[in-house]
């Protein structure tokens, strides 16, 4: 950990050329002096208060492991055979994943305990499947807000563990096409 406030440096040159000394800098804010840490640090900060709004099936806080990327459905288990072909869709892909399939997770959000509760054999088909209860439904808001509704479009999404949205599958796209791009991005 760095106590980036603390921090001393005998001298930084900018892009522009210009050398900065040790005392110029002394009087510059953090987020000044040291620009790609605290953007690192307010990236955190965002993955923390995000993370924290999820509750495993069992009632645990989830946190997003890094370096891990997460394949995520958003089910209202309305319909439990497109519940079933997505979940066989995200199984499938993980296998045929070359060596990269370490680090691919597949998540299941969901945003009515009640109708969860009614699904467990679903969890019970699926035990590798993370299932995310999305409290204060803090991320279907959050993706909804640049995307379309993720219950309604029934897409799945690749997301990174800082729980950016990488990259949108719409659910027309077939095995193959999926397939080809989680292979680039991974």
């Amino acid at each position: 950990i760095i106590d980036i406030a603390n921090c001393t440096l005998l001298s930084v040159q900018k892009a522009n050329g210009q050398s900065l000394s040790s005392q110029e800098l002394a009087k510059l804010p953090p987020q000044e002096r040291f620009p790609e840490i605290f953007s690192a640090m307010q990236v955190l900060m965002k993955f923390n208060m995000v993370s924290s709004k999820f509750i495993d099936a069992e009632g645990n806080t989830f946190n997003f492991s890094t370096g891990k990327w997460y394949l995520v459905h958003f089910d209202d288990f309305q319909n439990k055979t497109f519940s079933l072909d997505r979940y066989k869709l995200a199984t499938s892909l993980k296998i045929t994943l070359p060596r990269e399939s370490h680090r691919l997770r597949r998540v299941v959000v969901y945003k009515d305990k009640e109708l969860f509760a009614n699904a467990l054999e679903l969890k019970e088909q699926y035990p590798q499947i993370i299932f995310l209860y999305d409290k204060d439904n803090m991320f279907e808001n959050r993706i909804s807000s640049q995307l379309n509704n993720p219950y309604f479009s029934k897409s799945m999404f690749l997301i990174d563990s800082f729980s950016n949205v990488m990259e949108e599958f719409n659910v027309s796209l077939t095995f193959s096409e999926i397939f080809e791009d989680l292979k680039v991005l991974l």
